[in-house]
Formats: C-alpha cells, structure tokens, sequence
C-alpha cells in the first residue's frame, strides 16, 4: 500500500517537473524568438552602454576625456579615438589646418551613431576651408565644457589653428551634483544596476519594452526643466561658466556661438514648453553671446524619427543630418 502511494507521488511529482521544464524552455524559446524578431524588424532598437576602455580620467583638469588611439562601442556603434583624444571621422585631424571646435556631450559625440553620420562628422565633409574637432563625451556638463575651454581655447593644448569655436547646449548640461538616485529611474538602477546593465546592453527586446512602456522623454524633460528658474542659482552659475567660455574665445579672437538642442517631448506642446531654451537664450543676450535654439518643423518631420528609439534626448542618423545641414548650408 506504501510503496503504490509512493509511486503516485513520484508520478505527480514527475509530471509537475516536466510541466515546470516544459513551461520554462517555452518560456526561453519565446524570448529568444522575440529578441530576434526586435533585432530583425526594429532595427532602430539599439542597445545602450559605451566601452569602458574609451574612458580616460582627468584629462582637462578633473574633467574626463577619451583615451588617445583607443576602440571600443557606444550604444552599438563603433567608436575609434585619434591620437589627440578626440572621437575619429575618415579625416585625419592636422594641427596646421583651420579648425572649428565643438564642444559638446553624449549628443555631440553621437552615441549610436556611426562617426561620419553624426552632425560633427557630416560637418567634417561638407566644409572645405576647416577641419571639425569634436571634443564631446558622454556625460559632460557646463563645468566640464569649461575645463575643455580652457586646455584646448585658453592653453592651446595639441596647438590647433582654432578659428571658430560651437558649443553644443542640451538641457541637462546645467547641473552636476544631482543624486544619481534623483533622476528618473534612479531607485530601479540602484536596485537592480547590474542586470539592467547587461540588459540594456544585450537585449533589443528590453529595450523595446521599456521605450513602449515607459516615456522617459517626458520624465527627462519634467525632471531638467526644473532647473531653469530664473531666480534659480543653478541657471545664474551656467550662463556665468557660458561666459567664461566666451570671454577666452573673445581673447584670442574666436568666433564662438552656442547651439541649443532641444529635447523631442518640448514638441508635444506649445512654446511654453521651451521656455528653459528661451531663459538661458535672454541671459547668453544679455551678455552679448551669439546663440539660437535649432527648431525642427514639426509639420514637415516627424520629430520621434530625429532621435534614437525610446530616447527623446539623442538624436538618430536623420537628426544628425538635419543639425549638419542647418549648420552648414550643405546636404550631404
């Protein structure tokens, strides 16, 4: 009687474990076929994540930069550094030529995108009479611009032919010392850091989900318009480090002009919702500084197609194209 009560109990017990298996390989042979469906018919989905080896410390002052003659990946496109630091177009950089610096962040750089398809790489090729240099990392603020300003405008590091000198504002640029818990989405990186780590880096299909579920252009643009107060101390501190930067290229006979980008959720509004571009645009006036916001015509170009998927912030290939277009008069 034991052993037949046994034996039932085994057999349950088997056909509980077979079920569990059974539902577990679906369950994997289900992701798989929809990661490979993302990858193969939304290949605008692209992972997240820059290698770390392009990352070298302290260099313009406690700023960052990238390392000298390395290669790595920044969410999915390849990225070569020259032997000055900066991020490599086809063009090979030399000193004696006429430069024009950009002076930029992740925007600038062009995370995802291949190096001659970023605006700074199509500027390369359109312009004939200058060479572009394209001093952008992923990660800088105002603080760091100036330190860029001074090693390369105030102390000629590398002895450039600098002529005229384009810096790049997005509006996260006005801050430095905010919790990485504070921005959107903190808590969950802190929590879970390191697989979401490897996911935004391996998984389309996250990816995917994650932009459909989450609008984290609108949380963005909440979370940084709050810093542009105009009786705020954090709006007064960056148009005094804008005007540093201004006052060296003044110095030494530069042309210097900031370009505002905007982020894409400002679109789904009115003019109101550029009114952290317009406040930074009167105070950079009224210190005699050249600048202007690049607006898209939203009822010629779907403005989601200008930037990266689930993003809202970085620009895709067509944005890249339209910026390089604008800046220079020149399709290509």
């Amino acid at each position: 009687m034991f052993f037949f009560e046994g034996d039932g109990r085994f057999k349950v017990m088997k056909k509980l474990l077979f079920g569990l298996l059974t539902a577990v390989l679906f369950t994997i042979l289900l992701i798989f076929m929809l990661e490979i469906s993302i990858r193969w018919f939304r290949p605008q989905v692209i992972p997240q994540g820059t290698s770390k080896v392009l990352y070298q410390d302290s260099v313009y002052a406690y700023s960052s930069g990238l390392a000298p003659l390395t290669e790595g990946v920044s969410n999915g496109a390849p990225v070569q550094v020259d032997r000055f630091g900066f991020r490599a177009t086809s063009v090979v950089l030399d000193t004696s030529r006429k430069s024009w610096l950009l002076i930029g962040d992740s925007v600038t750089m062009g995370i995802g995108i291949a190096a001659d398809s970023t605006f700074a790489g199509r500027l390369q090729h359109s312009q004939d009479s200058v060479q572009v240099i394209n001093s952008a990392l992923i990660g800088y603020d105002v603080y760091d611009y100036r330190n860029v300003a001074r090693a390369l405008i105030e102390n000629r590091r590398f002895g450039f032919n600098l002529q005229q000198v384009t810096l790049f504002w997005c509006l996260n640029d006005i801050y430095r010392n905010v919790a990485a818990l504070d921005l959107p989405g903190g808590t969950l990186r802190n929590r879970f850091s390191g697989a979401l780590t490897w996911l935004r880096g391996n998984s389309r299909l996250y990816q995917y989900i994650k932009g459909a579920l989450f609008n984290r252009p609108r949380a963005y643009f909440d979370f940084d318009r709050r810093f542009y107060e105009m009786s705020g101390q954090d709006l007064k501190s960056a148009l005094e480090v804008l005007n540093e930067i201004a006052e060296m290229c003044r110095a030494h006979r530069l042309s210097f002009e900031v370009v505002m980008l905007p982020y894409a959720w400002q679109y789904t509004g009115g003019p109101e919702m550029f009114a952290p571009q317009q406040r930074l645009l009167y105070g950079l006036q009224a210190r005699g500084i050249k600048a202007r916001l690049f607006e898209i015509d939203k009822n010629q170009q779907d403005v989601q197609d200008l930037y990266l998927f689930g993003d809202g912030i970085h620009f895709s290939a067509a944005g890249h194209r339209m910026i390089a277009q604008e800046l220079s008069g020149v399709g290509n």
